[in-house]
């Protein structure tokens, strides 16, 4: 019998990021996704380092607030954390741990 076990940070970082990598080769025309789409999203983003805010987080707000909505915001870091919320100038939760920002209800 196979015990459950907790995946990591370092572990759900890795497969997601792998996962939304693969899917941006998936999809040839980034842009054309986003503006093709018949609803708005909500996403949350999971680090907040220098990558994270201005690479994706700047960026997803600045070109696509009006296609979606970043409903919460993870790094290990409060720090880090509270300026990449200002600084993407985003209003929603902020979380230390991924698991309860994943089992939170949008």
């Amino acid at each position: 019998m196979k015990t459950k076990r907790a995946i990591s940070r370092r572990g759900f970082l890795a497969t997601t990021g792998m996962a939304q990598a693969g899917s941006l080769f998936a999809i040839p025309d980034v842009v054309g996704f986003f503006q093709n789409m018949s609803e708005n999203r909500t996403i949350a983003l999971v680090g907040s380092g220098i990558r994270g805010i201005t690479f994706l987080g700047d960026n997803l707000v600045e070109n696509y607030s009006d296609l979606l909505e970043i409903k919460g915001l993870c790094d290990i870091n409060p720090e880090r954390l509270e300026y990449g919320r200002k600084f993407i100038e985003v209003d929603c939760p902020t979380f230390t741990d991924h698991e309860p920002m994943t089992k939170r209800p949008v």
